[in-house]
């Protein structure tokens, strides 16, 4: 080999040599230094080397864009106009470290923000003096921190993992990319550290179980040496999520029923399964002509008007809900038979259950046949141990003894043939209670009793009871809607004078009403106070203010209810139980309430006007006392007046006494359970 061809190969190795070891410039670092200054260091010195080249930057937290923008097909676009200037060059402009100008900084500070959820950095036309281009860069949970900064684990502080998961990881970030992991706190054990510096959380969940438990915690330490600014630690949360472990099924389903039928009637249950429990309707009954017992699954008739002709069918989406099981939905199909009006008939029960412990005999509801224009109808009862009827009233044989469901056919006959069969099932529930309204309570800015004004605000009532719905009707509002033991009104638009609301109270089959009056004045005396809220003002009971089972009636006369029972103020009564004839007289002429009034003129003894509060329940008994003003004979005739039943005789049996004391010119009057 001669000694040219010596110095081509020896130029290429060198060639070659120096393309082997170019290495292409990366940043290693990026940092917040001032107020708005991003500091960008490389592992080699770089300059811009081409003319038009531009060093952009990119930044995104939740979901907002701070630097760059997001253009009309939603995709990120980085900024390319910022300003970027060399620290520290050489003589041919290339430098190791960058500072770039970032104003939004600022934006992020007045947002309260403390991290960069991701920041993209990329370099254009920026290279080594070997012209080895930038290769980008990107990071997430940066720090905007750039003054008296320590280390802080920038990882969020929890996650969540399904129950049973055998391996859930959990990535940890420091503000500094060189910070090491450790546990300091692991009290479950399920907790382990891995990968590089131990960013790697692991979580065992092998054995979790959410109906046991669904909150484990650990604390991790980020270190990168001696000193509080290098060290943090952070506790992390892992939240267990249930998985649901039972199944519920529900089947497509087709079911009849004929047309016109009445509210109510009985159309089919939906076939289903498991641990139901929430039976409704999503889908498909728009024109509200079918409805779902929640609990049973039965669908019914809710409005009539179905028609053959008009619709043959509907499809219903039935969803079903239960406990631990994810939900499940089916498509139930009514077909609307067409059926000749003129024979097809069709009987119905207004009620299909009776509460346990019922008497022999009771009404358990009212049978009715549709389509017939025959007025003598005989029905019958293929269950005739258990049940009978009377007319069209379906009862109970015997005592009821036992829950449950007792199917049952009803036939009916127009006296020549029958006409219609029906099947119902009947429901034995458990025992309720006969619900009572034991107390009302009225208060209207701070004022307690049944005197109100049209300027002193809101008047809140409340109730106490037991019941399972409750129903309000008055001519103060439409209440119909209303289904609390509380409501609300403003009394401003209203004419002065007596004001009704009636309360109904239901629980099963049983209900009782309650009427409350209350008295609208212009305005509220502001010297008035009613302690005990009886309706009469303290200064004009002065023995009795403070003890609410006594009432004034008369001078140094009271009304003393016994029995742990509340005594009030009567509708007609004004600062006294004792009511004078003009005082009745004038209460029927402005309510027009007293429809029998055959005895209002015979009037020749006292009339008292009180309301006793607190029966409980229906049964009890309340004694009252009354001090008579003008001493009566105890052959004397009592009537007594309700504000629900009118006007009747005070009847003395089993229930309701008289008792006389001459000496003292006073009557106790013991009556049971007359709650109106």
């Amino acid at each position: 080999m001669n000694t040219f061809n010596r110095f081509i190969i020896t130029a290429l190795l060198t060639l070659f040599a120096s393309q082997a070891f170019a290495v292409e410039p990366m940043v290693i670092k990026i940092e917040r230094t001032d107020e708005t200054t991003l500091t960008i260091t490389h592992d080699q010195p770089i300059k811009q080397i081409h003319d038009g080249g531009y060093y952009n930057i990119l930044i995104e937290i939740n979901k907002k864009v701070y630097v760059g923008i997001r253009d009309s097909h939603g995709n990120l676009v980085a900024d390319n106009s910022k300003t970027i200037t060399a620290v520290a060059p050489d003589s041919d402009g290339f430098a190791v470290i960058w500072k770039m100008t970032v104003p939004e900084f600022i934006d992020m500070d007045r947002d309260n923000l403390t991290t960069i959820d991701d920041i993209f950095i990329a370099g254009l036309g920026w290279a080594n003096n070997s012209n080895e281009y930038v290769l980008s860069y990107s990071i997430t949970n940066f720090s905007l921190c750039y003054q008296n900064c320590g280390l802080a684990i920038t990882s969020t502080n929890a996650f969540s993992t399904n129950e049973k998961v055998e391996s859930t990881t959990h990535t940890l970030t420091a503000s500094d990319p060189a910070a090491t992991f450790s546990i300091i706190e692991n009290t479950s054990h399920l907790f382990k550290l891995s990968g590089t510096d131990n960013k790697i959380l692991t979580f065992d969940g092998t054995n979790t179980d959410y109906e046991g438990k669904r909150f484990y915690t650990v604390k991790v330490k980020a270190s990168t040496g001696d000193g509080d600014d290098k060290n943090t630690e952070q506790t992390i949360t892992v939240t267990i999520d249930n998985v649901l472990e039972k199944t519920i099924t529900i089947n497509n389903q087709q079911l009849s029923v004929n047309e016109n039928s009445p509210i109510n009637t009985d159309v089919g249950t939906v076939n289903a399964s498991g641990e139901i429990t929430n039976y409704t309707i999503t889908d498909g009954n728009n024109a509200g002509f079918f409805k779902i017992n929640a609990t049973t699954g039965q669908i019914q008739v809710a409005a009539t008007g179905l028609n053959h002709e008009t619709m043959p069918s509907y499809t219903l989406t039935i969803k079903i809900t239960g406990t631990d099981a994810e939900d499940a939905s089916a498509q139930i199909t009514i077909n609307i038979n067409n059926v000749d009006a003129t024979v097809q008939k069709t009987i119905t029960l207004t009620k299909h259950s009776i509460a346990l412990g019922r008497n022999a005999h009771t009404v358990i509801g009212v049978l009715s046949t549709s389509n017939t224009e025959s007025a003598n109808l005989t029905y019958s009862v293929n269950d005739t141990e258990n049940f009978e009827i009377t007319g069209n009233s379906l009862k109970i044989k015997t005592v009821t003894q036992a829950t449950g469901t007792h199917p049952i056919t009803i036939t009916v006959s127009n006296g020549t043939q029958n006409i219609a069969t029906q099947n119902f099932t009947i429901t034995i529930t458990a025992a309720l209670a006969m619900p009572i309204v034991e107390q009302f309570t009225v208060i209207q800015n701070g004022n307690k009793g049944r005197l109100i004004s049209k300027n002193g605000g809101n008047v809140t009532v409340s109730v106490t009871t037991s019941a399972e719905s409750y129903v309000w009707r008055s001519e103060l509002a439409n209440m119909e809607s209303n289904s609390g033991t509380t409501f609300v009104f403003d009394p401003s638009s209203l004419d002065i004078g007596t004001k009704t609301i009636k309360l109904k109270v239901t629980a099963g089959d049983l209900s009782s009403t309650r009427v409350l009056q209350l008295q609208l004045v212009a305005s509220y005396p502001n010297d008035r106070v009613d302690a005990n809220s009886n309706g009469i003002a303290d200064d004009k009971e002065a023995r009795y203010s403070g003890h609410e089972f006594e009432l004034l009636a008369g001078t140094n006369k009271k009304i003393t209810s016994l029995a742990n029972t509340r005594i009030l103020l009567g509708a007609m009564g004004k600062d006294s139980g004792l009511l004078t004839l003009e005082q009745m007289k004038e209460y029927i002429q402005n309510n027009e309430a007293l429809t029998d009034k055959s005895m209002d003129t015979l009037t020749t003894g006292d009339i008292y006007d009180y309301v006793v509060e607190d029966l409980s329940a229906a049964g009890t008994s309340a004694e009252v006392i009354i001090e008579l003003t003008t001493a009566t004979s105890k052959n004397a005739k009592l009537r007594k007046y309700s504000l629900v039943n009118g006007w009747s005789d005070f009847v003395v049996d089993n229930n309701n006494t008289i008792q006389f004391n001459p000496k003292q010119a006073q009557l106790a009057l013991i009556e049971t359970g007359k709650l109106g």
